[in-house]
């Protein structure tokens, strides 16, 4: 078995053990906590299609006000392409909205995922293609 094959088995469970430590941690978190919205990816301009290196925002409503999120962005296959750095909670009554920004790096069909206490919501598949950039304008070709 070639190395890369044995850090592919042994990688998710060292990246699973930290995130699993931090969660005990933080004490117990309600039963029913999950994402409530689906993650959301901001809208495009002119073409309908998101662009790389063009900046956008994720965003999704939990109803846990206080187990952490994770925003991930998925191809098609599955593959996690980026880990966004959540901030900007603002909070209701009952509900949470985590955002976070992206700027893509990959092109082909990708998918925003939200995960709560271990629970995921998947967004719509969308498109990203090679992103043209004019000064502040920005999007997909």
């Amino acid at each position: 078995m070639y190395a890369s094959h044995r850090i592919r088995r042994i990688l998710p469970a060292l990246v699973a053990l930290p995130l699993a430590l931090g969660a005990a941690t933080l004490g117990p978190a309600s039963a029913d906590a999950k994402p409530t919205i689906g993650p959301n990816v901001s809208p495009t301009m002119f073409t309908g299609k998101h662009g790389t290196g063009c900046r956008y925002e994720v965003t999704v409503v939990v109803s846990d006000p206080v187990a952490p999120v994770q925003l991930l962005m998925v191809d098609h296959r599955g593959r996690v392409l980026d880990r966004l750095v959540t901030r900007n909670e603002r909070r209701t009554d009952a509900k949470r909205v985590v955002e976070g920004y992206w700027v893509p790096r990959h092109t082909g069909m990708i998918h925003a995922v939200a995960v709560q206490n271990g629970i995921r919501k998947v967004g719509k598949p969308f498109p990203v293609t090679p992103g043209y950039h004019n000064g502040s304008l920005c999007f997909g070709l």
